[in-house]
């Protein structure tokens, strides 16, 4: 398994998104980080699960998870979650 390792901006978004369901349903934004760990685990596990974006750089690649998207590239072993609504 690839090692698993959040960038900063990640860490900030996912900081961020949680914080704000939390203002509302603090169980549903545990339960989205929760998702959102799982899911970048997986992608650790399985890089090429999501599908290739060679417009945002070289090997990267994006994972849906619900409305969110999460950016990656296997190669440089990192998960970045953004906000990006479907």
């Amino acid at each position: 398994m690839s090692e698993l390792r959040y960038s900063l901006a990640a860490r900030r978004d996912l900081r961020d998104i949680v914080a704000y369901i939390a203002e509302d349903n603090p169980r549903a934004a545990i339960a989205f980080g929760e998702r959102i760990e799982r899911a970048c685990l997986r992608l650790a596990r399985f890089p090429r699960l999501g599908t290739v974006r060679s417009s945002l750089g070289i090997g990267m690649r994006v994972f849906s998870v619900g409305s969110y998207v999460v950016y990656y590239g296997p190669v440089r072993k990192f998960c970045n979650t953004g906000i990006d609504w479907k």
